[in-house]
C-alpha cells in the first residue's frame, strides 16, 4: 500500500510528472537535438490522455491485460510493472523497445535489425548450424546494422554489428567488470554465424575482417538493477550514431523512484502515445 501510494503521488504530480515520465536517462528533451530521442509533437496532448495511459499501466489490477500488441510482441500490464523500482527489464520489454530503436532509426541509406534476446543464448547453446531454421530475418546482409541484446545471468548487454565499418562493437553498462560476456562473444564465435549465412565470397571475408571491440568510455550503471536500462539506450545511441552522454544521474529528478517509474515507462509507451492519439 505505501509503494501504491508513492505511485500516485507520483503520478499526480502537475509541474514535474511529464518531465519526469519523457525523460531519458539523464537527458531531456530538445526540439533542437536531433540526436535524442524521438517524442510526441504535442506535449500539451500528451497531458490528459498520455497521463491515463501510464496511470492505468502502473495500477490497473489485472496482470495479463495486453496494453499494446507491435511487432508480433504482446506488451502486458505484468510486463510494465517489471519496470518499476528495482526490477529487470524482461525479454518482452527488450525486443519491444528494441524494435522502436529500428522504427526509429532505420533508413533506407541506413537500415537497421534487431534481433531477438533469445539469439545470443542459442547461439551458445547450440552454435550456429542451429540459427538458419530459427532466425525469422531473411537475409543479415540486407542490413547496415544488427542490434544483438546479450543476456547473460542477472545481466543485460547488447552488441552492435556494424557491416560498414566491419565490426561487432560490445556495449556492457558495468564496463571492463563483465568480461566473461565478452569471452563468451568470442566463444561463440559471431563471425562464424555470419560467415554461413554468407552468400557470397566478399561477404565471407567482410565477415572474416571484422573486429571485436570491447568499447569503454560510455556510461555506467551505479545499481544491480538498471542494465537493461543501460543496454537500451546503448543500442539507441548506436543506432542513431548520437553520442552517448548520458548518465544515471538526472539533472533534476530522483532516479531510483519517480524517474525509474516514469523513464522506463515512457521508453516504451511513448509510442503508444502517438498511435493513439495519432500525431
Amino acid at each position: 500500500m505505501k509503494r501504491l501510494n508513492e505511485k500516485k503521488m507520483i503520478l499526480n504530480e502537475d509541474d514535474e510528472s511529464l518531465k519526469i515520465v519523457y525523460v531519458r536517462i539523464g537527458r531531456r528533451y530538445d526540439r533542437k537535438d536531433e540526436t535524442t530521442c524521438c517524442m510526441p509533437k504535442s506535449r500539451d496532448a500528451i497531458d490528459l490522455k498520455g497521463r491515463r495511459l501510464v496511470t492505468d499501466a502502473l495500477l490497473g489490477q489485472n496482470p495479463d491485460e495486453v496494453l499494446v500488441e507491435e511487432f508480433d510482441i504482446a506488451i502486458t500490464r505484468r510486463d510494465i510493472w517489471s519496470l518499476n523500482w528495482s526490477n529487470w527489464l524482461n525479454d518482452n520489454i527488450m525486443n519491444y523497445y528494441f524494435q522502436l530503436v529500428v522504427t526509429q532509426s532505420s533508413s533506407p541509406i541506413f537500415r537497421i535489425q534487431a534481433l531477438s534476446t533469445y539469439f545470443y543464448p542459442k547461439l551458445i547453446e547450440n552454435g550456429s548450424s542451429s540459427l538458419s531454421r530459427w532466425m525469422h530475418t531473411p537475409d543479415l546482409f540486407d542490413y547496415h546494422m544488427l542490434l544483438v541484446p546479450i543476456h547473460t545471468p542477472c545481466h543485460w548487454a547488447v552488441a552492435a554489428i556494424d557491416f560498414t565499418q566491419q565490426t561487432i562493437c560490445y556495449y556492457d553498462p558495468l564496463g571492463n567488470s563483465n568480461s566473461q560476456c565478452l569471452d563468451a562473444l568470442r566463444q561463440s564465435n559471431f563471425r562464424s554465424y555470419l560467415i554461413s549465412e554468407s552468400v557470397n565470397s566478399f561477404q565471407r571475408e567482410m565477415c572474416k575482417s571484422m573486429q571485436l571491440l570491447n568499447m569503454k568510455g560510455t556510461p555506467l550503471q551505479r545499481n544491480e538493477c538498471d542494465c537493461g536500462v543501460f543496454a537500451c539506450k546503448f543500442a539507441e545511441c548506436a543506432a542513431k550514431h548520437a553520442a552517448f552522454n548520458f548518465s544515471q544521474i538526472m539533472q533534476n529528478a530522483r532516479f531510483d523512484s519517480a524517474c525509474f517509474n516514469g523513464t522506463q515507462i515512457a521508453l516504451h509507451f511513448e509510442y503508444i502515445i502517438r498511435k493513439q492519439l495519432a500525431i
